[in-house]
């Protein structure tokens, strides 16, 4: 499983790419028509994406489809699903209707959590950036908008270079024309962005980004997403949404077998267990204090992981290499349990009982 920090890392340098680059251009024709309103949902709206990803020269396809329901009086609910390489995925977010920064934060909490590393980027790097945040918001395009830096522009401070970004033309996918915008070539940290936005559709109809190494520790990588349909549904036809319920795991029975044998248990809290390479983890109140369980799978983990679970059989300690650190861990089998000492500051008041149980388990 690939690293989720890198993704954090490249993620804040693209979004501060596109959001101090593309902050002061999109001033449009007052009064043309009505600007575009990004994640701007109404009810009954369904979008097919075509989905594409290249990193070190290994391509992966894969297919999305955005479904929204109304949910009460003022709500709405997205629905994400599809799969990229053979990977499948389904996340689900509801916010209040118009609230746009609630809905894109509710369904990114959501996937940082439960869709593939790979799928996470490959979005995030493409039809869901937050636009919101940027005057695109509401952003009235015309074919001969243009924006160049200038030295008296703030952001000279991040680009040395003169930066050109424009309408370039129009173009259509999936039977919706719009604007296609686009750079000069290469801008800073070697990154280039290309999108396609019609004022009648909340998302991007495309938008495809390039980033290379030459000057920068990064992979050389792209990410694509085209819209293939889009359709108003009438509400009356909507299938119910059905939740994919997450099936239980060995940390079920554990958790459970720790109440068995004694231990004082109280909530999970959620972790981000895939940027240990894990398929499933949580925090766990136990006897007052909060220890952590995580679950790998040997036939899925990148092998960088496995070389990482050996090592801790040995040492007692798993390369957290997002964070920089080794924790301390034991492990049953392929179940690592941590979170009961760090460094000399803190101990768990029942570490050795939980160590014992655990172990026997």
């Amino acid at each position: 499983m690939e690293k989720r920090k890198e993704l954090a890392g490249i993620f804040l340098v693209c979004f501060l790419v596109i959001s101090f680059l593309i902050l002061p251009f999109f001033t449009g024709e007052v009064g043309a028509r009505e600007g575009w309103k990004p994640w701007d949902f109404e009810p009954g709206q369904s979008f097919t994406y075509l989905i594409k990803a290249e990193k070190d020269g290994t391509e992966t396809l894969g297919e999305v489809s955005i479904l929204i329901y109304p949910a009460g009086d003022y709500m709405i609910e997205m629905v994400l699903k599809g799969e990229l390489g053979g990977e499948y995925f389904e996340v689900y977010a509801e916010a209040e209707k118009g609230q746009t920064e609630d809905l894109f934060i509710a369904l990114f909490t959501q996937m940082m959590w439960e869709v593939p590393e790979l799928v996470l980027q490959t979005l995030m790097h493409t039809f869901l950036q937050p636009w919101m945040e940027t005057p695109l918001d509401n952003a009235q395009l015309s074919m001969d908008w243009v924006w160049e830096e200038d030295d008296e522009d703030e952001w000279d401070e991040w680009d040395d270079d003169d930066f050109w970004m424009g309408v370039i033309g129009r173009e259509t996918y999936g039977g919706v024309e719009g604007f296609l915008i686009g750079t000069d070539e290469e801008v800073e940290f070697d990154y280039v962005f290309q999108i396609c936005i019609s004022p009648d559709i909340p998302l991007p109809i495309m938008a495809g980004s390039s980033s290379f190494v030459e000057d920068h520790d990064l992979e050389a990588e792209s990410f694509y997403a085209e819209l293939l349909s889009y359709e108003m549904v009438a509400l009356g036809d909507m299938e119910p949404v059905v939740r994919k319920e997450p099936e239980g795991t060995v940390l079920d029975d554990l958790v459970e077998y720790f109440a068995d044998n004694g231990l004082e248990i109280g909530e999970r809290q959620m972790k981000a267990y895939g940027m240990l390479g894990a398929i499933a983890g949580f925090g766990l109140i136990v006897e007052g204090d909060e220890i952590e369980l995580y679950l790998f799978d040997p036939e899925t983990a990148s092998e960088e992981t496995m070389e990482y679970l050996e090592a801790a059989r040995e040492t007692g300690k798993f390369n957290f290499k997002e964070m920089g650190m080794e924790i301390p861990v034991v492990l049953n089998g392929y179940i690592m349990l941590t979170g009961l000492e760090f460094g000399t500051f803190y101990e768990h008041p029942e570490k050795d009982l939980i160590v014992e149980i655990f172990q026997s388990f």
